[in-house]
C-alpha cells in the first residue's frame, strides 16, 4: 500500500463484479465516513454478501442506520447499562475465565486462547443483549452450535468478497462448501435467538436490552408490531456478532503481542499492583471502568494492539453520486470502495506524522 500511495484500483475478470478501489489513505478515510458520509452508505452490494444481518446495525443506511444508531447510543450510555456491562464482565472473569484458565494450568496443557475468549465474551454478550448466559465458558467447553457458528459465517463472508458473485451464488444454490457452512451457521442464530426474544403469547421478553429497540421499532411503525421479530432478531445478531468477535479478536492479540514481548506483561503487572493497590498477597479483585483510566500503560498496549491488528480490519462502501477522493481517484455511482484499516495501521507514512 505504501508503494501505491495508499489506494489502488483493482480490475477482476470481466463479467464477475471484482472491480473495486482499495484504500487505506486517511485522508481518504476521513472524507468518506466524515466530510462526504451521506454519500458513502454501505450499497447493494455490501448487503447482499452479509445478507445473514438482515436489517441490523452492520446493514442499515439512512434512516434505518440512524434509528440503530440513536436506540444503540440511547442504551450504551445509560448508567444501568454500564453497572450492568461491569456486574456481568467480572462474574463472567469469577466463574467462568479465571476456573477454566485454572483447570488447563492444574492439567499442564496447552490452551487456545482465542477460543477461550470468544467463549467469554459471547457469554458476556448473550447476558447484556437477551438476558441469557449460556455458560460456554465452562470447564468442560461445552459446543454450543451458536457460538462456533460466527466462526462459519466469518469465513464465508470473506470469500464472498473474493469469489465472484455468481461462483457463491451457485454454491448457495447447491448448498456446497463455505455456503453450506453458512446457510447451517443461520439456522443456529435463528435457533438460539427467537426462543429469547418472543413468548409463546407473542410479547417480547422485557427483561433484555432489545426493548428499546422493539420501542424504537414500533415508533418508526406507528405502533405496528408486524415484522418485529425478524427486526429484533437481526438486532440482536449484530449486537452479539459485534459483542463477540471485536472483543474476543483485540484480547487474544493483546495477548499474543504481550507473550511475543515478555517485558510489556511485567510493566502491566506493576502498572495494575500499584494503581489499585492490590494487598500483599496479590489476589485480583473488581475494579470498575473509572479505575481502568489509571492503567496508561495497559491503555497504551490496547491501543497498539488495536492499530496492528483492527478487530474490523476493513469496511465496504459505495458512492451513490459520482465523486472525487481526496487522493484524486474518480468515482462512478456504486463502485466498490474497500477500505483497509489494517494497512492503515501499518503504513510507515502514516505513523511518522504522528510521532
Amino acid at each position: 500500500m505504501n508503494e501505491c500511495g495508499g489506494t489502488f484500483e483493482f480490475k477482476g475478470p470481466l463479467f464477475c463484479n471484482m472491480d473495486m478501489l482499495v484504500t487505506s489513505d486517511p485522508a481518504n478515510i476521513h472524507y468518506i465516513f466524515s466530510r462526504k458520509f451521506s454519500n458513502y452508505p454501505k450499497g447493494p452490494e455490501f448487503r447482499k454478501i452479509f445478507e445473514v444481518f438482515g436489517d441490523g446495525i452492520f446493514n442499515a443506511d439512512f434512516g434505518l442506520w440512524e434509528l440503530h444508531r440513536r436506540t444503540t447510543l440511547s442504551v450504551f450510555s445509560h448508567a444501568t447499562f454500564h453497572t450492568s456491562l461491569g456486574r456481568a464482565v467480572w462474574g463472567k472473569v469469577e466463574t467462568g475465565l479465571l476456573p477454566v484458565l485454572d483447570s488447563f494450568l492444574k492439567q499442564g496443557v496447552d490452551v487456545d486462547l482465542q477460543d477461550i475468549f470468544q467463549r467469554f465474551t459471547f457469554d458476556n454478550i448473550c447476558k447484556l443483549v437477551l438476558d441469557h448466559d449460556p455458560q460456554s465458558l465452562s470447564i468442560d467447553l461445552p459446543y454450543i452450535p451458536c457460538e462456533k457458528a460466527f466462526n462459519h459465517v466469518i469465513e464465508a463472508l470473506l470469500y464472498r468478497h473474493i469469489l465472484p458473485e455468481s461462483v457463491w451464488k451457485l454454491q448457495k444454490w447447491l448448498g456446497v462448501g463455505k455456503e453450506r457452512k453458512l446457510a447451517e451457521a443461520w439456522k443456529a442464530f435463528d435457533e438460539f435467538i427467537y426462543p429469547h426474544i418472543t413468548f409463546r403469547d407473542g410479547e417480547q421478553n422485557d427483561d433484555s436490552k432489545l426493548i428499546s429497540f422493539r420501542k424504537a421499532y414500533q415508533e418508526k411503525n406507528k405502533g405496528s408490531s408486524r415484522g418485529l421479530s425478524v427486526f429484533l432478531r437481526d438486532t440482536a445478531l449484530n449486537l452479539m456478532f459485534a459483542g463477540r468477535d471485536t472483543t474476543s479478536t483485540c484480547l487474544t492479540w493483546l495477548f499474543w503481542l504481550i507473550a511475543m514481548n515478555p517485558l510489556t506483561e511485567t510493566k502491566i503487572l506493576e502498572e495494575m499492583e500499584s494503581k489499585l493497590q492490590l494487598k500483599e498477597d496479590k489476589n485480583w479483585r473488581f475494579f470498575s471502568a473509572e479505575e481502568s483510566r489509571k492503567l496508561l500503560y495497559l491503555h497504551g498496549a490496547l491501543c497498539e494492539s488495536l492499530r496492528l491488528f483492527p478487530p474490523v480490519a476493513m469496511e465496504h462502501k459505495a458512492p451513490i453520486e459520482p465523486d472525487t477522493l481526496p487522493s484524486g481517484n474518480y468515482l462512478e455511482p456504486n463502485t466498490k470502495v474497500i477500505v483497509s484499516f489494517y494497512s492503515t495501521g501499518r503504513m510507515e507514512s502514516v505513523w511518522e506524522k504522528i510521532a
